[in-house]
């Protein structure tokens, strides 16, 4: 009797190694089971440092179905909103007490227990993360309703939907910013500035370890943003500051107009869910950072050239070469490196490396996505504007960013602003009007369209575009990135 071909769908595509991907398992299939959908079927693919995350369709509809009902309400959205924040900190709590600047002394049996106790972690997390996916549009559909009984105008009601959506309480990567404007401000006091600078690598060193991968900022990579801040930087602060208390005044304005306490409540809920969908990734990082120097005790130990090697060892596969009880090569991590599978069907699952194998087992499982002439996602911010795509994927990829380009991504995070700053428009495929990407076009005023589910799929490098966000749609005008796009430009305008 044969199987039924599994239908992969994309969830995310994140920075990631085999250790990122492996840790979620155990956990994923302890949710799946305990929601009556059998164990979870998944597929991580791995290839240049991005991790793609791919879930059996029917089975991720079906889990987003039962995570709906369970929390399909006000006060059950409360309740999962706890949930996120605490099982957040418990990650960050367990993994900073792991921490130590010497593992030497350990003997390989006692640092396998410690990333045991890494791994246990993770055990709840995977509900924040891909639950999280399914309820983070809730609390703007809940406000949405309610104002509809109140408000006519549906253009009225998406303006204080989006007026509500504005972050008043400051992300980490915020608060690192303007801590750094702050020192800024201390120029050309050398000596202050280094010792000022010394403490902020210390508090905010974690904020690129969106992988194990990936590097923490040293005091160089602190030094070199401090110098391109402006030289007004004291004015830069007190001009955000006045921004953020009319804000406030204008929410607050929105919010006094109804005589309901449900508009407050509803109103503090999103902006609850707008805070944590950081505060649960920079939980990671944080997790991630301190994880760091036993992945490079690892690596010594077993003689790999670097940690980033280690990195490519499920965390059952660390866990078991510590204990003595297999043996995994530096050649195999090495494929790892360039591509990898990671495949779960059933109860265990399977690592595939090597580039050759991976593009053939993709070949025989996905189903590629057609090019088409426009894409549609939802309007963050309005405008319209034409340019030449650029796609950046990962935080390395920020330097291909030019001028005036349409920025298309996954998904963007703190470390993209500085691209995001020079786009002419922004293009994800993921996220709401709650996301980082909404959120930052919306301070920098640029046209933004987001969760298209598929424009780094359908669009290249070089491809000619016209973002219509007040629509929420890209059109594709030329595919040829030798196309002269001041022409095509001009032409759309007439049009």
């Amino acid at each position: 009797m044969n199987k039924t071909k599994i239908v992969w769908f994309k969830t995310v595509e994140r920075p990631g190694s085999v250790l990122k991907a492996s840790l979620f398992i155990a956990g994923l299939d302890k949710l799946f089971i305990n929601y009556g959908l059998g164990r979870v079927r998944l597929m991580f693919v791995g290839q240049k440092g991005v991790l793609s995350w791919y879930f059996d369709k029917d089975q991720y509809e079906k889990f987003g179905h039962v995570v709906k009902e369970k929390f399909n309400s006000l006060t059950k959205l409360k309740k999962f909103a706890e949930r996120v924040r605490r099982i957040s900190d418990t990650i960050v709590r367990v993994s900073s007490r792991l921490k130590r600047s010497d593992l030497s002394d350990l003997s390989s049996s006692q640092l396998a227990s410690l990333a045991e106790k890494f791994h246990r972690a993770f055990l709840e997390s995977p509900l924040i993360f891909w639950g999280f996916l399914f309820l983070e549009s809730r609390p703007a559909e809940l406000l949405r309703t309610w104002l509809r009984g109140k408000v006519g105008d549906s253009t009225q009601i998406e303006r204080i939907i989006k007026l509500l959506s504005v972050p008043l309480r400051p992300l980490e990567a915020q608060i690192e910013e303007a801590e750094l404007l702050k020192i800024r401000t201390k120029w050309p006091d050398k000596e202050k500035v280094r010792k000022l600078l010394s403490a902020h690598v210390k508090k905010f060193a974690y904020l690129p370890v969106y992988d194990f991968n990936l590097d923490p900022w040293v005091y160089k990579d602190f030094l070199a943003r401090l110098k391109q801040l402006p030289a007004n930087a004291a004015e830069v602060l007190k001009l955000k500051k006045t921004e953020q208390k009319r804000q406030k005044a204008e929410i607050q304005e929105v919010l006094q107009r109804f005589r309901d306490t449900k508009i407050r409540k509803l109103a503090t809920l999103l902006e609850e869910f707008i805070w944590l969908r950081t505060y649960r990734t920079d939980a990671l990082r944080k997790a991630f950072y301190n994880f760091l120097p036993i992945l490079e005790e690892v690596a010594r130990r077993f003689g790999f050239r670097d940690r980033k090697i280690a990195a490519m060892m499920s965390i059952d596969e660390l866990i078991g070469s510590l204990k003595g009880t297999l043996t995994i090569g530096e050649e195999e991590l090495l494929r790892r490196q360039k591509a990898f599978i990671l495949l779960k069907k059933s109860l265990g699952y399977k690592i595939i490396s090597g580039s050759k194998k991976v593009a053939r087992i993709l070949k025989a499982e996905l189903t590629s996505v057609k090019r088409r002439k426009k894409i549609r996602g939802l309007s963050a911010f309005p405008g319209r504007v034409v340019g030449k795509v650029v796609k950046v994927r990962t935080v390395a990829e920020v330097a291909k960013m030019r001028e005036g380009s349409i920025l298309v991504s996954p998904m963007t995070t703190p470390e993209m602003v500085l691209a995001m700053q020079k786009a002419s428009a922004i293009v994800t495929d993921e996220g709401g009007i709650t996301s980082h990407a909404a959120i930052v076009a919306r301070e920098l005023g640029k046209p933004c369209v987001v969760g298209t589910k598929v424009a780094t799929q359908v669009l290249k490098d070089g491809d000619i575009v016209e973002v219509d966000a007040d629509k929420g749609e890209v059109r594709i005008l030329g595919r040829n990135s030798t196309i002269d796009e001041n022409a095509v430009r001009k032409k759309s305008k007439r049009a």
